[in-house]
This record gives structure tokens, C-alpha cells and sequence, in this order.
């Protein structure tokens, strides 16, 4: 229990507010007047705060509580400026705040004192990415110097920069490499996949994100942002199969605590490999972490199920992921409109006519009214055939003329 993540956060989370009590300063304090100076253990102390306070804000910030670490660690800086850790998890505060600019006044200085510190480095990465500056990203990997073991994270970095360029396989060729094979790396290429022909092979360059990418996986950098972002390179290249294989044989890491990016990548690449079942399940999956977002999210994942199912012209399960979209949002005009159409086009007047009635109820000055009152005069005319099938022809011409005239105003 004492070692438990639950009891240390706890701990830290106290220590860091007890810190923070009003009145009680931050950081080592200058001794106080007379021959005693500070008290045995002073430095110890404060040294314990410190790491306390650092150590809630880390929490903070993966909790989505950016700005609570942001007003701790501004005062922790502020005493001890030269502390590259609390430093270092401010920017990062500010850039989980959406405030890269801070970030960015905050880390040039730091990098002055500290030019060597690759954690400081990606940071400043970080912040160009953030603000989608992907030519000042690269720039700034290329003179970082970082040493072999931290390349591979400034290499999914660099491929992030040239996916925001969109150069994916970058200055791509075909190429004749005797005994090679898809995947490997032959200096100072790529080799993508097969091409036709004896050892042919598309080749990406190093500027490329599909080389950057592969190059930061094959050394063993295993952030699931990273697997994400080489299955969307796929997707985006038109081979979402390829995509959502890679996902897939990563699913027990990446779906154990998935965050909205990853659910969102299983969810594009499923839909745009036609595995709907998987789409949907992954959008409730979405929708469930999402509560404020439920209603939005759930209510797309209707409407593209229905899209995918009639580009199948599979009618009935048109019709009912229309009808599940009109229960989420019940007034909205136009998918009033295509459920009734669908129903209508399916032979089921009278089904549609309650639609139709719904959404003039709704909106009396639909653009398609006159339409949709010419379709409800004639499913009236439809129903009184059946109600009167018994009855004269004459009655029901008479019911058939008197409905149109209800039903079909003059403009």
C-alpha cells in the first residue's frame, strides 16, 4: 500500500498543497537572523517540497489539469530558475494548455543555461510542432545533436513534421536493390514495398515521413503515438488495410488506456476499410470516454453507417441507422427528410407520410414542401384505396380529388 501509485500520488498531492498554503513559501528560504542560521535538515526539507510540488504537477498535467500545474509550477521557477526539471515540466504544462508561445519564452533561456539537455530539446521540438511550424521543426531536429539512444524520439518527431508537409514517402523512386526486401533500410533509402520486376522496390528517402517513422520504430521507440501515426501514414497513401493491420497487432497496448487520437485512428482506418462493425464499436468506444461529445459522436457514426449501407444498397440497414440518427437529434430537417424518402422509396408510405408530417410539423417552410405535400396527397389517396376498396369508383375518385385539394394547396 505505501508504495502504491494511488498512496505515493496521494502523498505528493498533499505535500505539494501543504507547499502551497497560504503563507508558506516556496522553495529554500534565506536564514533567519541571528548566529543560528538555518536549522539542520532546512535544506533537506525544501529540496523535499520541491520535488513534492513537481511531482503533483506531473499529475496534474496527465489528469488534464494543465493550469493548476501552471500556478503551481510558475511560483516553483520563479524561486529556483535554474532548476531544469520544473522548467521543463512547465513548458510542457503550457503546451498541454494550448500555449505553446509560453512555452517557447520559457525554454530559449532554459536551452541557454542547459543546450545539452535533450529533454529541454524535444520540448522546444514540441513547440513547433504544436504550432505547426513543420520547416522550423525539422530545422530544429537537425541541430540537435541528441545522442544514439535518443534519436529514435526526435525521428518520430521528424516524421510527424513531414506527414505535416505531406511528404510521405518524400521524393519516392523505384529502384533495382538485388537481394532486398520490403521494409529494410539500404543507405539512403527505404525500401517500401515490392514494385514489378526482379528486386525492384519503391524507395522513400530520409526526408520522408514513411523513412523517419520506420527508423524510430526499428529502434525500438514504442510510444503508441508513434504506431498510430505509421498507420495513418498508410491511410493516407490509400492503403488503410495496411493501416489498420498495424493497428491491430498492436490492439492490446494501444487499446488498454487509449486516448482520443488512437480511438480516432482505429475508428478512420476501420471505416475506410470497410469494417463497419469495427468502426462502430471503436465510435461507442469514443463516445463513452467523450460524455460532453456522446451525442455528436454517435449521432456521425449514424449517419456514415447509413452512407456506407446505401453505397451497398443495403436498404434496410439504411433505413434503420437513419432511424437511430433521428432519435439522437429528432428535429433536425434533413435527416427527417432522408428517412422519409428512404421509406418512401422502400414502399412504406404511410411510414413515410408520418415522417413527412413530422418534419413540416418542424420546418413549414421546407425548400422540398411542395414535394413532400404532393408525396402525402398521394399516400392519402393510397389509404383511402384500401380503406374503401369496397366502395363505388365514383366515391373514390370523389375522396381521391378531395385529398389532393387538402393535400396540394394553390402557391
Amino acid at each position: 500500500m505505501r508504495n502504491s501509485v494511488c498512496f505515493t500520488g496521494a502523498l505528493a498531492t498533499i505535500s505539494a498543497l501543504a507547499v502551497l498554503a497560504p503563507g508558506t513559501p516556496v522553495g529554500p528560504q534565506p536564514p533567519p537572523p541571528g548566529p543560528e542560521g538555518r536549522q539542520p535538515g532546512q535544506h533537506t526539507a525544501a529540496r523535499a517540497d520541491r520535488a513534492a510540488a513537481v511531482e503533483a504537477c506531473r499529475q496534474y498535467i496527465r489528469a488534464g489539469r494543465p493550469q493548476t500545474a501552471i500556478e503551481i509550477l510558475t511560483d516553483v521557477v520563479a524561486e529556483q530558475p535554474a532548476q531544469a526539471e520544473a522548467t521543463l515540466l512547465l513548458a510542457r504544462a503550457y503546451l498541454a494548455n494550448d500555449q505553446p508561445g509560453l512555452a517557447e519564452d520559457l525554454l530559449e533561456p532554459a536551452l541557454t543555461r542547459f543546450p545539452k539537455k535533450v529533454d529541454l530539446l524535444l520540448a522546444w521540438v514540441d513547440v513547433a510542432l504544436a504550432r505547426r511550424q513543420w520547416t522550423t521543426t525539422l530545422r530544429r531536429i537537425d541541430g540537435a545533436h541528441a545522442p544514439r539512444a535518443e534519436r529514435p524520439a526526435f525521428q518520430y518527431r521528424a516524421a510527424r513534421a513531414y506527414f505535416g508537409l505531406d511528404q510521405l514517402l518524400g521524393d519516392a523512386e523505384v529502384r533495382t536493390v538485388a537481394g532486398g526486401r520490403a521494409g529494410q533500410f539500404v543507405r539512403p533509402y527505404l525500401l517500401v514495398e515490392s514494385h514489378p520486376g526482379v528486386d525492384r522496390f519503391l524507395c522513400a528517402p530520409r526526408q520522408s515521413a514513411m523513412y523517419q517513422i520506420r527508423q524510430a520504430l526499428d529502434s525500438g521507440f514504442d510510444d503508441p503515438a508513434a504506431h498510430v501515426l505509421h498507420a495513418r501514414i498508410w491511410h493516407r497513401l490509400g492503403r488503410p488495410q495496411v493501416g489498420l493491420s498495424i493497428l491491430r497487432s498492436r490492439a492490446a497496448v494501444l487499446l488498454a488506456q487509449p486516448d482520443e487520437d488512437t480511438l480516432a485512428a482505429f475508428s478512420d482506418l476501420a471505416v475506410a476499410a470497410g469494417d463497419l462493425p469495427g468502426y462502430l464499436r471503436y465510435e461507442r468506444w469514443r463516445a463513452a470516454q467523450a460524455p460532453s461529445r456522446r451525442d455528436a459522436i454517435l449521432l456521425n457514426a449514424c449517419l456514415v453507417a447509413a452512407e456506407r449501407y446505401s453505397q451497398r444498397g443495403e436498404e434496410t440497414l439504411y433505413i434503420e441507422w437513419l432511424r437511430r440518427a433521428a432519435d439522437i437529434r429528432p428535429n433536425d430537417a434533413d435527416i427527417l427528410l432522408n428517412l422519409a424518402d428512404a421509406e418512401w422509396d422502400a414502399g412504406r408510405h404511410d411510414e413515410a407520410a408520418r415522417v413527412y408530417r413530422k418534419l413540416l410539423s418542424r420546418a413549414p417552410s421546407h425548400p422540398q414542401r411542395r414535394r413532400i405535400l404532393a408525396r402525402l396527397a398521394e399516400a392519402q389517396v393510397e389509404w383511402l384505396r384500401r380503406d374503401n376498396s369496397l366502395a363505388p369508383p365514383e366515391v373514390i375518385r370523389a375522396s381521391r380529388s378531395d385529398a389532393l385539394r387538402d393535400r396540394c394547396p394553390a402557391p
